[in-house]
């Protein structure tokens, strides 16, 4: 860890009395449901950290992530063609316990909070997060609440009228960015050997890596399968620029990798694990490479009939892999994807009916993270919330390699809502940062509307979610 920084100045008095409110708002609700969830471990949690815990933070020795061999095995030229690489058992042995709990600790914060939806309206202080019009009409109903515990992406997200979207990009739903809710993961955020991974798969130096986003996977028994699909994380420029043949061409984008991290890995078939496609990165086709099922895609109408991979020739198909515990895929995110269900049939409908049995030793744990290269080009990420760009940009809270992976280094301007160009010339006044935390905001209410306008997928997974459960009115 880098060493600490100089002690805080005025401008660290003022962001503490600006995010006072907000931290008193998700305190209440996400600091409850964490101490119902393990009241020994409320600590652990970034949310509640003062100036005590970021120095111990600062002086713990970075722990060991990963295997050595793993970081020298990487072959970069294979991971630009194929746009994914599987490295089995690369997580240290010693890493894999604690990663797992960190996982269900999570979940369990989670559970505590999506359990007490009910309260949301009048727990949650809603103007302070940005939200028009205040706290939603809409909540969740039992139905839908209970059928999101003990999974991830379960909540209904199709709008914004019960809160979801506003809670999911605030933080308040620890699966996204979830390094903001355990100490373990977000260290491993930034970690050394994390770093090394990714600047070896981007080809840049580890200090040239941003942090894009951060998420909870975890899939239970009876989680159905996932549609293909792919994301347009690096803006139109290089979402829409078609197909391409040329690797040096791939490699000059902004791209974006996700790290899929599985403590206690999964079967190749019939346990929730990745599928992908090695070469349909290349096509860059966000919009067209879709499908709801492996039928689909390999159907004579599918996105895969007739393609065939711009480098190697050969034709396009799904690959299912099966990874021992402890192991990482990384995935380029124009590559298209899809999760296998867990669990046969009739736990699928049993899961769909909200009828949970589910263990946790059972469960397939997993988080992502997910780094892009320092890159002007590169849109600003809405996956790093707007509290946590106030704190990285005020200097002498956030040990320095977090602050830098979370907004860029002092001087880099990606958008003047994460960074004033200069860097850090001159006072931050309070006037200043709350504009930039406010641009912020305005980005991800302008995301919110975006995703309510977008149609969702056509599964049977998402029609449920949309469809047989409904929201419940307030009062």
């Amino acid at each position: 860890m880098t060493s600490a920084p100089a002690p805080p100045t005025r401008r660290l008095r003022r962001l503490r009395a600006a995010l006072r409110p907000l931290e008193r708002s998700v305190c209440d609700v996400g600091s409850a449901a964490a101490m119902a969830a393990a009241p020994d471990d409320d600590a652990r949690s970034p949310w509640r950290w003062g100036a005590a815990e970021w120095e111990a933070m600062r002086a713990r020795p970075a722990r060991r992530l990963l295997e050595p061999e793993a970081l020298a095995s990487i072959d970069r030229q294979a991971f630009l063609r194929d746009g994914f690489v599987v490295l089995p058992g690369c997580m240290a042995a010693e890493a894999r316990g604690p990663w797992r709990a960190a996982l269900q600790h999570a979940q369990a914060v989670q559970d505590n909070f999506v359990r007490n939806s009910a309260h949301w309206g009048s727990l949650i202080d809603w103007a302070a997060l940005g939200r028009p019009g205040g706290a939603p009409s809409i909540a969740l109903s039992e139905s839908q609440a209970n059928f999101a515990l003990g999974a991830c992406q379960s909540v209904v997200q199709g709008d914004d009228d019960a809160g979801v979207l506003t809670l999911k990009y605030n933080n308040l739903l620890p699966e996204y960015f979830l390094c903001g809710h355990h100490d373990f993961l977000l260290e491993a955020l930034c970690n050394p050997q994390m770093l090394e991974l990714h600047a070896r798969l981007l080809g840049v130096a580890p200090t040239e890596l941003c942090h894009h986003h951060s998420s909870m996977l975890n899939r239970p028994v009876g989680f159905p399968d996932g549609p293909w699909h792919c994301h347009g994380d690096l803006g139109p420029a290089f979402d829409a620029a078609g197909p391409t043949d040329s690797l040096e061409e791939y490699d000059g984008q902004p791209n974006v990798v996700r790290t899929l991290c599985f403590p206690n890995g999964f079967a190749a078939s019939g346990d929730g694990g990745t599928k992908m496609i090695a070469g349909s990165h290349l096509f860059r086709d966000i919009a067209g490479c879709r499908a709801s099922d492996d039928a689909e895609m390999e159907g004579p109408q599918g996105w895969l009939a007739g393609r065939r991979h711009p480098i190697t020739g050969e034709p396009l198909k799904i690959t299912k892999v099966g990874v021992p515990p402890g192991s990482l895929v990384c995935v380029l995110s124009h590559s298209a994807h899809a999760v296998e269900h867990k669990g046969d049939a009739a736990a699928q409908e049993a899961w769909l009916g909200g009828r949970r049995g589910w263990r946790e030793d059972e469960t397939r744990w997993c988080s992502l993270l997910a780094y892009c290269k320092l890159d002007a080009r590169m849109p600003p990420p809405h996956g790093v919330p707007p509290h946590w760009v106030a704190r990285a940009l005020t200097p002498g809270l956030l040990p320095p390699d977090l602050a830098r992976l979370l907004v860029g280094p002092p001087g880099f301007a990606k958008d003047s809502s994460w960074q004033r160009e200069g860097g850090e010339g001159g006072e931050l006044t309070a006037a200043e940062l709350d504009e930039m935390v406010a641009r912020h905001r305005a980005k991800i209410q302008q995301s919110i509307k975006e995703a309510a306008e977008e149609p969702p997928p056509t599964t049977g997974f998402t029609r449920h979610l949309q469809v047989t459960l409904a929201p419940t009115v307030q009062g």
